[in-house]
């Protein structure tokens, strides 16, 4: 599984830490409040063996 730190990113992968890889779902919960998850979808490039 690919691995991401803050310090390094190598341009092989999605940076986990640019917003725009991530994803808002929003549940309606039939209140007034809303139920948000933010979601970073891993993909099967991500479950590639990490480059050496």
């Amino acid at each position: 599984m690919n691995t991401w730190s803050i310090g390094n990113t190598n341009g092989f992968s999605r940076d986990l830490f640019d917003e725009s890889n991530w994803h808002k779902y929003r549940k309606d919960t039939g209140t007034h409040m809303e139920d948000v998850t933010w979601v970073f979808d891993i993909l099967p490039a991500d479950l590639a063996p990490a480059r050496q």
